[in-house]
C-alpha cells in the first residue's frame, strides 16, 4: 500500500520523501519489512554507520537490499575533491567485502550479483537480517 512506503533523502522537496540522513534515520527500530539502499551507501565515508542504521530499522526477519557501484579507478574510500561540498564516499570491490560489514548481524544472503566481466561497477546485495548475533 502507498501510505506503507517511505522514501529518505537528504534533501527533498516531495512530500513523499522524508529530508533526512542515512546516518541517523528519524526511524524506530525495526519498523521495514523492506529496506532498499539504491546506489546511495557510496555517498558515506561510514558505510558501518549506514548498514547499522539499515539493520536498526530493518524488522526481524526482514529483508534488506542494497545496490552498489565499485569504481575500478578508486581505492576504498574516495576524496579526490576538495570542494566544499564534496561528498567523501566509498566504494566495494566485491559482495562480500560488502558483506563484511554486516559481520555482527545474522543474516541469509537470498541474492549476490557479482560482476561478471571486471570492468562492470553496478553490484546487488539482498539479504535476511535476522538480528544482531
Amino acid at each position: 500500500s502507498p501510505e506503507n512506503i517511505y522514501g529518505l533523502d537528504l534533501i527533498s522537496y516531495s512530500d513523499y520523501i522524508t529530508a533526512a540522513d542515512m546516518h541517523k534515520m528519524p526511524y524506530k527500530d525495526g519498523v521495514f519489512d523492506v529496506v532498499i539502499s539504491s546506489w546511495t551507501i557510496g555517498y558515506s565515508s561510514n558505510p558501518q554507520l549506514v548498514i547499522d542504521e539499515m539493520c536498526r530499522v530493518t524488522k526481524k526477519n526482514g529483508l534488506l537490499a542494497v545496490g552498489y557501484t565499485h569504481d575500478h579507478n578508486i581505492e576504498t574510500y574516495v576524496d579526490d575533491n576538495k570542494e566544499p561540498n564534496h561528498i567523501k564516499g566509498c566504494s566495494f570491490k566485491t559482495g562480500m567485502e560488502l558483506m563484511s560489514y554486516f559481520k555482527q548481524y545474522k543474516t541469509k544472503i537470498h541474492y549476490l550479483q557479482e560482476p561478471d566481466d571486471a570492468s562492470a561497477d553496478k553490484m546487488m546485495l539482498i539479504l535476511r537480517v535476522f538480528g544482531r548475533k
